[in-house]
């Protein structure tokens, strides 16, 4: 930090020196912080202290919660929201407070978790290194930016971890229209370990087959019938796709389990 004689002020020489005294900052303000970010003009380059504060907020029972119902109630910009809602399993301590957590996403019909699916993804994966860093004859730069983007990695392996082990128990009892985006988030997970032989992989190969299988059966029947069971809830497109996605979580998958792992409800 470097003071400015001229003008009284300080400067930074690392924006985490920055962050961390902003982040300090909210947390003396207590239940006032959003008028402290307001006061501040809410800069974009503060959304890591929001996620941080979410963080801190998730350990006191009650506290997290209410300061989402804060923000949704607030005119501060939704980038908040999203930082909030996204930030809990960045911390450790998020495995043994996630019931908090769990209560406010699946309330009102699981509004908050089918924003939290898309919301995980879009603020935290990078570029497929792998990608990135195999160059095909005649493709442009542009043309392997995409399909990095498209081909995306967890930005951080141990916070994604514990978003899937609170998600995957979960996923079973949750309603059809979620399935799509719940495949989408394991795909971020498996395009970075679909070779491996790991057990949260394992678990995803496991549940993808559960559903192709229910799938199948209901909307391909031996005998044919009008009737698709809950999965009619998605539209035709909606299946075709969804199956599609399901397969090659499969696939992908097939040289770390060359024969599909059990269903995933009987492995639990």
């Amino acid at each position: 930090m470097r003071g400015n004689n001229v003008d009284a002020s300080f400067s930074f020489t690392h924006d985490i020196f920055f962050e961390w005294t902003f982040f300090r900052l909210l947390i003396d303000l207590g239940e006032s912080w959003l008028e402290g970010l307001a006061q501040a003009g809410e800069p974009p380059l503060l959304g890591r202290v929001v996620g941080l504060l979410a963080q801190y907020s998730i350990v006191e029972p009650g506290k997290w919660s209410a300061s989402y119902a804060a923000l949704d109630q607030s005119t501060l910009r939704p980038q908040w929201r999203r930082e909030w809602l996204t930030a809990p399993p960045f911390t450790s301590a998020f495995v043994a407070n996630g019931k908090e957590f769990t209560e406010l996403v699946t309330a009102n019909d699981h509004v908050l978790l089918e924003k939290l699916l898309v919301w995980f993804q879009a603020q935290h994966t990078v570029p497929s290194p792998a990608v990135l860093a195999n160059a095909s004859p005649g493709q442009s730069g542009l043309d392997r930016l995409g399909l990095a983007e498209l081909l995306s990695w967890p930005s951080d392996f141990a916070s994604w971890g514990r978003f899937l082990d609170w998600l995957m128990p979960l996923a079973p009892t949750l309603p059809v229209r979620l399935l799509p985006r719940i495949v989408e988030v394991f795909s971020v997970w498996q395009n970075a370990l679909s070779e491996l032989p790991t057990p949260r992989s394992k678990a995803i190969v496991a549940m993808c087959a559960e559903w192709l299988i229910e799938f199948e059966k209901a909307v391909y029947p031996e005998n044919f019938a009008f009737e698709t069971g809950r999965w009619k809830e998605l539209g035709s497109d909606a299946q075709k796709h969804f199956a599609t996605a399901l397969r090659v979580v499969i696939v992908r998958a097939a040289r770390a389990f060359p024969r599909p792992p059990m269903p995933y409800s009987t492995e639990r």
